[in-house]
């Protein structure tokens, strides 16, 4: 796993260098987290874990610009807050993948 994990740690670093328009290199962060929350959910994480990450995902939206045409859902946002405020969150892993789904969806 060592080299795959280099070849990623590499590409993370080269979007911290090379991308100096913010909004940019926002939105793909948020894409990361997105599809690590997909994942954590279909894996069955720890809820712990699910948590953190919707935190990290959720500072990255906090900070796409207003104007910008790349704006979430809040809706499926709402969806998600719901969920990971629940008592059992990977009860409801359909709900959370579906909004997940949607969470860039115009």
């Amino acid at each position: 796993m060592l080299p795959l994990e280099d070849i990623l740690f590499g590409f993370w670093g080269c979007i911290e260098d090379y991308f100096y328009d913010e909004e940019t290199k926002n939105i793909i962060k948020c894409g990361k987290f997105v599809e690590r929350l997909d994942l954590y959910f279909r894996l069955s994480y720890p809820e712990k874990d699910i948590i953190r990450e919707f935190g990290r995902l959720c500072k990255c939206l906090s900070e796409v610009p207003k104007n910008t045409p790349y704006r979430y859902n809040t809706a499926s946002l709402s969806v998600l807050v719901e969920i990971i405020g629940s008592d059992n969150i990977l009860k409801q892993t359909s709900q959370a993948l579906s909004a997940l789904s949607k969470l860039f969806e115009g």
